[in-house]
């Protein structure tokens, strides 16, 4: 049994597939589980697989996803843009950190490149720029890359995923590929290291530029003798695969589709792709604010991890649902006890009163600080942190 995607398809001669493999080490939700864990486990780690069979020999590239290696998490309940938490840096971190790593090299090989397509602003910049202190910390990842997925540039993505993967060609044949026959059990060649995708979900543009790289790879080293017309049909193919590999682990993390399918499906942006980005941002915000806690309940018992939650995992998901529900019962009941729609003026200046008294209480009970701990129970540190503030990295 595979948790995450399977699908087949041919064109052609050719047998095209793609598997997703979903770990179990650190199984979540989008809000309920971020970041990593004391162990080196990350939430979303998935390993993707792209077979080719073509004439008896069956050719795979791997590559994976996964959430930023870093102690972080948001809350999910919150009126807008879900605060994000980062730890400020300690010894558990960096041990959890060089964990992930190793396990990775010994998994993959020892060439790990890891791609990261966060925002330059904000949070994610914040997130991005601690990342890739910490990796060039590493002496198990050959190279760390990051993409401006959302720039400023005139060149659509299409065309900057491209000059992405002229950027990264030499380190990714370097991987090289995996290949046998079907008629043998033994492999030819094996592949040797493996490329690592995130974005602040690891559910949109990592699959986007997933897609885009893979397809890249095979078209170059595996397919390289076909001609425009024989690779269009197949390359429609690995979309279609990619689309529905995207929409699945999306689903299953996420709360809905994948964002930005067009681009992976057609490679350019479209009116019914952005349409049905609108409906999966909102089948999103309903999963993640009114299913996702009780799921990842469920879940836990499942795996039977609960008594191995830290107590700021399970502060991430109780606190955030308190002082809105307060709040919103003793607006309303405010309102309800003193409006009077008889009182012509009056009732303005009333409602605007019951408005004001309840974003007074709703300021109050978002701090501006909250204090985070380590996974490990390690010394706390209070983080503040909006878009104008910086974090400091040690």
């Amino acid at each position: 049994m595979i948790f995450g995607f399977v699908s087949i398809t041919e064109v052609r001669d050719v047998k095209l597939a793609l598997v997703s493999r979903r770990r179990t080490d650190r199984a979540g939700f989008r809000f309920t589980t971020r970041g990593m864990d004391s162990d080196g486990s990350v939430a979303i780690a998935t390993e993707t697989e792209a077979f080719v069979e073509r004439a008896g020999v069956v050719t795979s590239f791997t590559t994976i996803r996964g959430s930023i290696p870093l102690f972080w998490m948001q809350f999910p309940l919150q009126m807008r843009k879900p605060r994000t938490m980062i730890h400020t840096g300690s010894r558990e971190e960096r041990a959890a950190f060089s964990t992930h790593f190793q396990k990775l090299s010994e998994e993959y090989g020892s060439r790990v490149v890891i791609l990261s397509t966060l925002n330059e602003a904000g949070a994610e910049g914040i997130l991005n720029l601690k990342y890739s202190r910490e990796a060039r910390r590493s002496e198990k990842i050959q190279l760390f890359k990051h993409f401006r997925f959302f720039s400023g540039e005139t060149a659509p993505v299409t065309e900057r995923l491209e000059d992405l993967y002229k950027d990264l060609k030499d380190v990714l044949s370097a991987q090289g590929l995996t290949q046998r026959t079907v008629h043998e059990t033994a492999i030819r060649k094996s592949q040797s290291g493996v490329l690592r995708l995130n974005c602040i979900d690891c559910c949109d543009r990592s699959n986007v530029t997933q897609a885009h790289l893979v397809n890249s790879v095979i078209r170059e080293f595996v397919l390289d003798d076909l001609n425009p017309t024989e690779w269009s049909e197949l390359e429609g193919g690995l979309r279609e695969l990619w689309y529905e590999n995207g929409k699945q682990i999306s689903e299953q993390y996420a709360g809905g589709a994948a964002l930005k399918g067009d681009l992976t499906h057609y490679g350019m942006r479209t009116f019914s792709g952005r349409w049905h980005d609108l409906k999966s941002l909102m089948n999103r915000d309903f999963s993640n604010r009114y299913s996702h806690g009780m799921l990842q309940d469920g879940l836990d018992l499942l795996l039977g991890v609960v008594k191995e939650h830290d107590p700021i995992h399970l502060e991430s998901r109780i606190r955030p649902y308190f002082p809105r529900i307060v709040i919103i019962v003793f607006v309303v009941a405010f309102v309800c006890k003193n409006l009077n729609f008889s009182r012509g003026l009056s009732v303005a200046f009333k409602l605007l009163s019951a408005m004001s008294f309840g974003g007074l209480l709703l300021v109050m009970s978002m701090p501006e600080a909250w204090t985070v701990k380590s996974a490990l129970g390690g010394t706390k540190a209070t983080v503040h942190l909006d878009p104008t503030t910086y974090l400091p990295l040690e």
